[in-house]
């Protein structure tokens, strides 16, 4: 965590108006970004006493929010919204049982449990799969209900309104019966690295997602603070990575749990939860791997 992020918590809980907060250079600020949606940057923050010779870059932004979408029962847009036969490809759409919204069952991963066997399962978000029933073994689905489901929620981390958070994160174990019922491929990326690595500024990354499909995009910050309508709540988060697309969206509602990863070598890098029509926010991958003691180890023998 850069030795500034508590600046930037602090710039962002100083006014209802700011979404996003970033350094130029984390490890040698000069700029401080500011994403609000409060029309005139002078109108919208007030900085502290401290921070007044701070230079500052400003972005009118619309809020950001998560990038989960209403299920509606129309023919599949793409790959990625079509229900597959198992062994299923994740960077697939998703829904976990009496939801009506969907999401992306974005990576394969194993994770190690308290108890100490190994799981083999489905990383993506609370807010997808978790949300509003958490419940060990509730069902996680293919939007159709003449199919299985292909996982069941095992471990979540609970989103704090209240407090600072650093990941949206659940998993779902995939062993049904004595099979497991997903793929260790990606659709569109095919096998992930199985070492995890860390974003930096103008890094170039990729992810499979249940609604904008395969995108690429530049990383355009590292350690950001940022704000998150979760509809009912908004929740703040630290230390976040923001990225931006060369050309036409990097997601969409309905990507949400989608991982990121580099371009190319497809080391696991972020984990897809939020953003807006200019900015993708997601939570930095270490933090979910040191949390659930997961890798992306290829199928486990």
């Amino acid at each position: 965590m850069s030795r500034h992020s508590d600046v930037l918590l602090r710039v962002l809980q100083s006014s209802p108006y700011i979404v996003a907060v970033w350094w130029d250079n984390p490890d040698d600020p000069q700029e401080l970004h500011i994403s609000h949606t409060g029309g005139n940057i002078n109108n919208a923050v007030i900085l502290p006493a401290d921070m007044q010779n701070l230079r500052v870059v400003s972005h009118a932004a619309n809020e950001l929010k998560i990038l989960t979408a209403l299920h509606t029962a129309t023919a599949p847009a793409n790959a990625h919204q079509a229900c597959q036969d198992e062994p299923i490809q994740l960077g697939c759409q998703c829904q976990p049982q009496g939801a009506n919204w969907v999401g992306t069952a974005g990576a394969p991963v194993s994770w190690q449990t308290p108890e100490g066997p190994r799981r083999w399962g489905v990383l993506s978000n609370w807010h997808v799969l978790a949300s509003g029933h958490e419940r060990i073994g509730r069902t996680i689905h293919q939007p159709d209900t003449a199919r299985p489901s292909f996982a069941a929620l095992s471990d979540w981390q609970v989103i704090t309104p209240s407090g600072t958070n650093h990941f949206d994160a659940a998993l779902a174990d995939a062993r049904i019966g004595d099979f497991h019922s997903i793929s260790p491929d990606v659709l569109e990326l095919g096998h992930l690295y199985p070492t995890t690595t860390r974003a930096t500024i103008g890094l170039p990354v990729c992810k499979s997602g249940r609604t904008t499909g395969l995108t690429r995009a530049i990383c355009t910050a590292i350690g950001a603070a940022v704000r998150v309508s979760y509809g009912s709540f908004t929740a703040d988060f630290e230390d976040q990575d923001v990225y931006m697309p060369p050309a036409g969206p990097f997601s969409a509602p309905g990507d949400s749990g989608s991982l990121i990863v580099t371009q190319g070598s497809k080391y696991p890098v972020s984990l897809l939860f939020a953003g807006n029509d200019q900015i993708t926010i997601a939570n930095p991958i270490h933090y979910i791997a040191d949390h659930f003691r997961l890798t992306f180890d290829l199928w486990p023998t």
